[in-house]
């Protein structure tokens, strides 16, 4: 009861400094009424509102509408605008940015406020990258800045009230994807950031230096500044967004916007079924991804008038991904010193009529059904349907069982015993008479996985093929395919929003190392590295989108050829609302677009 009441404590201080609104004034928040959506993780099982803290979707649902992010983003085509051409809501910051060779230049709108009246500033945005990074903070972006496949920030800096600076440690075209993170106030921390910050840039340099004065600034943070814990609630909001207006545990936590007009209640509900009924009831008058199986109840619903649906492709997919080198002795694709290493070659999956035939053998319409209630959408390639980069001409493979024989016939497999397994007869990657069988590791973390390894080793059974599936741990999963000891395996990625289309990680050489995350199936085509290397090139068309989405959507074509993996399918999102709601225009990946605008009232006015 101590720590519900704590909490409560904590969540509410914010009522004590939030001021009069002049970003809600001028913006004209027309909306009015009270949004309620449930909320299965419980109110008092939130993390701080911090949105540099939030880990779960819940905390984020809440933060998305109190702070600001860096960046705007279109989300019809997914791509990153500048803050005057968006009317997001929230407000992004950034008006626009130029970049001189891999200096990013960003500047800043000026007319906004913190809701205790200070200005939002470059100080700010400098602020929350430095909380971030920092590997003491707990940052949920922490992985974000740090990842290796993209350029790294090696130099920060405001150069004034409004412009901030980026350098990264090579040019790169994909770095606004690295830079996609909110703001926060840096004064509730840092009376004395400014200072801080001229510090840093005047003596950190950019590199090692830039590194040491960050680690410097860091460990002035091991305790609390102005004596407010960074893992603690924050008590200032952007002028003119959500408040947090009450919590109540077990129940629901409740933000408004300034003039109390408009509401969002996040309601603890005890699991998502109990979610959709409510739902169905009016209880609640929006939801987000419901359960699959309970998404037809709701299009039932939407027939009758009840409610209305936005359904979408999503960010995380499905494959198999072939192991094409030797499993028994794994090798990185260079050593130390740069040279080329021999990796070998797999017994079944170096030759790619094999794994075509795998792909083509998969009865995937009929997986999709049986382990997602057919909410999902068949991938052709690498890039999801939401990418700017999709090749919208590229369609899936296709289920053809009699190719599948007919390419294996080819690859010199031949069922020669008659016992419904093929061997090696006229195969020229393995020993003669081995039987065409190999491994499937999959995760056991859901009992769709089980699904589709059960019917992936049916499907291929039929064409000759003997797959022994098991599964295990996720963090064991993705110690065997870091080893690159596996012969294939399920994978899932999951992609943010919007799409950094640059998978040089997982299909280049540059990127296939032991004992780390990577190009873990060894596959190398210079074609592909050529095409990816020129798509992230700021050299190339001055990071062009068009010619950017030419080079990524040739690549496809080259990747589903190839068949590093299987392709399988991307798990579609939802999003509904009750027929009361008026004014709700909704964007793919932004369920609360447009909040602001959002009317509810009873059905046939009131």
């Amino acid at each position: 009861m101590m720590r519900r009441l704590l909490i409560f404590l904590m969540l509410c201080a914010v009522l004590t400094m939030l001021a009069v609104s002049t970003f809600a004034q001028e913006a004209g928040i027309s909306g009015h009424g009270v949004i309620r959506e449930g909320n299965a993780a419980q109110a008092e099982a939130l993390e701080a509102l911090n949105p540099l803290l939030c880990e779960t979707q819940a905390c984020r649902r809440l933060t998305n509408l109190m702070y600001p992010r860096l960046l705007a983003v279109d989300p019809e085509i997914g791509v990153y605008i500048g803050a005057d051409q968006s009317d997001q809501f929230p407000p992004a910051l950034a008006l626009d940015w130029t970049f001189e060779g891999a200096t990013y230049t960003l500047r800043l709108r000026d007319d906004l406020t913190w809701s205790d009246g200070t200005p939002v500033t470059a100080f700010d945005v400098l602020f929350s990258y430095m909380m971030g990074e920092a590997s003491n903070t707990g940052s949920a972006y922490a992985n974000q800045f740090d990842d290796r496949f993209a350029s790294d920030v090696i130099g920060a800096a405001v150069v004034g009230e409004s412009t901030v600076q980026f350098t990264f440690d090579h040019e790169t075209c994909s770095a606004l994807n690295v830079l996609d993170f909110p703001v926060i106030p840096s004064h509730v921390f840092d009376a004395n950031f400014r200072d801080a910050a001229d510090a840093l840039r005047e003596n950190g340099g950019y590199g090692d230096d830039f590194e040491a004065a960050l680690a410097n600034y860091f460990a002035s943070l091991s305790t609390p500044l102005n004596g407010i814990p960074f893992n603690q609630p924050l008590t200032v909001t952007l002028s003119g967004a959500f408040v947090l207006d009450e919590l109540r545990p077990t129940e629901y936590i409740r933000l408004t916007t300034p003039d109390d007009r408009l509401a969002f209640e996040y309601v603890d509900v005890p699991d998502r079924n109990t979610e959709v009924d409510m739902f169905l009831r009016g209880e609640l008058n929006f939801i987000s991804n419901p359960p699959n199986d309970r998404r037809d109840d709701l299009r039932a619903a939407e027939e009758r008038g009840e409610i209305r649906i936005f359904e979408y492709p999503g960010m995380t997919w499905y494959a198999i991904a072939f192991n094409v080198a030797d499993p028994d002795d794994p090798q990185p694709a260079f050593d130390e010193d740069g040279n080329r290493l021999e990796q070998g070659a797999h017994p079944i999956f170096s030759d790619v009529r094999v794994r075509r035939a795998v792909q083509l053998a998969l009865d995937i319409p009929t997986m999709l059904e049986a382990s997602i209630f057919d909410e999902g959408t068949i991938m052709a390639a690498n890039q999801v349907p939401s990418s700017w980069a999709f090749n919208p001409d590229l369609q899936p493979v296709g289920y053809d069982p009699i190719e599948a024989g007919r390419l294996l016939d080819e690859a010199g497999w031949y069922d020669a015993n008659r016992d419904g397994v093929r061997e090696c007869v006229r195969c020229t990657t393995a020993e003669p008479d081995a039987p065409l069988r190999f491994e499937l590791v999959y995760s056991d973390s859901l009992s769709r996985y089980d699904i589709m390894a059960n019917l992936i080793t049916r499907d291929l059974r039929r064409v000759g093929i003997n797959v022994s599936a098991y599964s295990t741990s996720t963090d064991s999963l993705d110690d065997t395919l870091q080893a690159q000891q596996f012969d294939a395996a399920i994978v899932t990625h999951v992609d943010s929003f919007p799409v950094n289309p640059d998978q040089t990680g997982l299909f280049t050489s540059a990127y296939d190392f032991l004992y780390t995350e990577g190009n873990v199936t060894s596959y190398n085509n210079p074609e592909v590295t050529t095409l990816l290397d020129q798509a992230r090139d700021v050299n190339n068309a001055t990071c062009d989108l068009d010619t950017r989405a030419d080079l990524y959507r040739q690549a496809q074509v080259i990747l589903q050829a190839d068949q590093p993996y299987a392709w399988l399918f991307a798990v579609n999102q939802f999003m509904a609302v009750r027929a009361d709601v008026a004014n709700w225009n909704p964007e793919p990946f932004f369920p609360l677009w447009h909040i602001d605008e959002w009317v509810i009232a009873p059905i046939g006015g009131g």
